[in-house]
């Protein structure tokens, strides 16, 4: 039997279409890592896509999150930022995709 392609076989992907609301976290290193050890044609290459957190509240940390993957469609909205060192962190030359609506300092 063959399986048709889907969004969750025709590719790998580290994490995608995912929505978290009303998180608290205080006192961490990092709230987000965006990360996945699949080997699409390099290391740290599958996408991270379409993920929302909407009503975060991330006080006394070290940063908000680090990007080592692909990223498209990954948003922060309506959330608060307090006592904080930096937002988010790239790594392995991959870009900051990450949209920040209505956010708080």
């Amino acid at each position: 039997m063959t399986i048709p392609p889907t969004p969750d076989t025709d590719a790998i992907k580290c994490g995608y279409s995912n929505t978290l609301e009303n998180v608290t976290i205080e006192n961490f290193d990092r709230a987000i890592q965006f990360v996945s050890y699949t080997n699409i044609g390099g290391t740290f290459s599958a996408p991270v896509t379409n993920n929302v957190f909407v009503g975060m509240n991330l006080i006394s940390y070290g940063t908000i999150g680090v990007l080592y993957n692909d990223s498209c469609g990954n948003e922060i909205i309506d959330s608060s930022f307090k006592n904080d060192n930096s937002g988010i962190i790239t790594a392995k030359g991959k870009p900051n995709n990450v949209t920040f609506l209505n956010c708080t300092y």
